[in-house]
């Protein structure tokens, strides 16, 4: 049960605070690179962490949904 809490937080960080932030990362690397303040490395870097985030997030879904098969299968034995 612990363990599902702490997914839970995680999965909640990444909605409320991650997601925003990587929307706002896209943001401001293409307005950078189309202004030519950022280098095209920099703005494929920025879509790298963007990626990144987008992927621990769901990566928090699939651990609360192990978490929960397992909360069922201790409940069910």
């Amino acid at each position: 049960m612990n363990q599902y809490q702490q997914h839970l937080a995680q999965y909640q960080y990444f909605k409320n605070s991650a997601l925003p932030n990587a929307k706002e990362i896209i943001s401001a690397a293409k307005l950078g690179y189309s202004a030519g303040d950022i280098s095209y490395v920099e703005y494929l870097f920025a879509l790298q962490t963007s990626t990144d985030i987008h992927l621990n997030y769901l990566k928090s879904i699939q651990q609360i949904n192990e978490s929960v098969i397992t909360i069922y299968g201790l409940i069910n034995q």
